[in-house]
This record gives C-alpha cells, structure tokens and sequence, in this order.
C-alpha cells in the first residue's frame, strides 16, 4: 500500500494516486465522492483487497487532493487522465468502480474507452441533478453549488474546522445525520478517523476543486 503517488500529466498538471491490495492483483480504478479523496478506501481497510485478490488504485480528481486543478473540465476530460495513468502502470485493461459522484466519471469511462475495460460498477451514484429533484428530497446543500457556490466553498471550510474535533464529538453529531446502518459502519474502531483523513486530504488545496467536481452535476454531460 502506498497512499501518495505522484504523476505528471502531458499538460504538465500533477495527479495523485493511491494503491492498495495485491500489486499482482486484478486492477480496478477507484473513484472517490464528493469532498473526499483517494484515501477513501483506507476506510475498507488495505487487507480487504489483498484478501480478494484486486489491485485497487484510487486517484484524485482534479485540484482534489494532491492533484491540480484543471479549468473548464468535464466529464470525459478524467477518461484521458484515467488512460494516461494505466499506461504508465503499464495497465492495459481494467475495471473501474465509482462511489456517489465518482459514477459520472465510471459513466465517463464506459461511453469513451470500453475497450479498455472488464467492467464498471457505480456504488450510490449520482446522476444529472434538477433543481426539482433537490427540493423534493431537501438537498440544500447541493442548491448552494448550483446557486451559490461561493457559499458552498465556504461551507465546506467550516466543515473542515469541524473536522478536527474529538472523535467521540464528531460520532454524535453523525448519529443525528446519518441513517442508523451508515451510523453503525462510521462508529467500528478507527472507522471515524479515517475518513476524517479522507475528508480533510480532499480539501487539502481548498475547495475549488470540490465544487467544480459537484458543479458538473448540474450541467448537461459531454457524453451520451
């Protein structure tokens, strides 16, 4: 496992990427959610994937993480970052996997390079998000990154702060939040401070990144 690799892209921007499980494994491409980073898996746990046996490399998006922000991306813009990391992995095909916003970018892959893969699989994925949808099951957080992101941004920064209190703090706060079976995977030993970790490294360049990466949830995709 090695949590912080570094690759330059033929535009000259650096991308970050982590690998988990067996090195000889079958290789899957991990796609994090909204306001995380490639840390995400850790919350599964190294000795998941070498137990079943998958190379799992999980990078981060575009000024996410360690990785630098590109303008004006889209959708089909990542499947040329995807392709040009598994050829310098020497990788020649491979399946992807997207976790909730991470499943445009799966999508992405399936429409512009499925000669390159075994297969793809979305876990809770988001799709094209209408202002209708969001109010009628009360997603205000994502109406502030359509409407106002700026506000969204700054959102996020207090999330961040939050982010650093005690352990048994932020579990209390989840239980009000979350459903009672997500509440009871965040609370099993160690559970909680990893994906503090994954959270604060997806904003460890600020929150451009992220909100462009959820922005793109709003706009018609560039593929079909």
């Amino acid at each position: 496992m090695k949590t912080t690799n570094l690759l330059t892209l033929p535009d000259g921007r650096r991308l970050a990427y982590a690998e988990y499980g067996d090195p000889n494994g079958h290789s899957i491409f991990y796609f994090h959610g909204g306001g995380t980073s490639r840390l995400e898996p850790l919350l599964l746990g190294d000795e998941v994937f070498i137990r079943l046996g998958l190379r799992l490399i999980a990078p981060d998006r575009p000024g996410i993480g360690q990785s630098d922000f590109q303008p004006n991306r889209g959708f089909s813009d990542w499947t040329k970052d995807v392709i040009f990391l598994a050829d310098a992995l020497g990788i020649d095909k491979f399946s992807v996997l997207g976790v909730s916003s991470g499943g445009g970018y799966t999508a992405a892959c399936t429409a512009k390079i499925p000669h390159r893969l075994h297969s793809a699989v979305i876990v809770s994925g988001a799709w094209e998000f209408t202002t209708a949808d969001l109010l009628k099951y009360n997603r205000w957080s994502l109406l502030l990154i359509k409407y106002f992101p700026w506000l969204y941004q700054a959102s996020m920064k207090l999330t961040q702060r939050s982010l650093k209190a005690p352990p048994d703090k932020l579990l209390k706060t989840f239980k009000k939040r979350l459903p009672a079976a997500d509440y009871a995977v965040l609370k099993s030993p160690g559970r909680i401070k990893k994906s503090c970790e994954a959270l604060n490294e997806g904003l460890r360049s600020g929150t451009r990144g992220t909100a462009w990466d959820l922005q793109l949830y709003f706009k018609k995709w560039d593929f079909r």
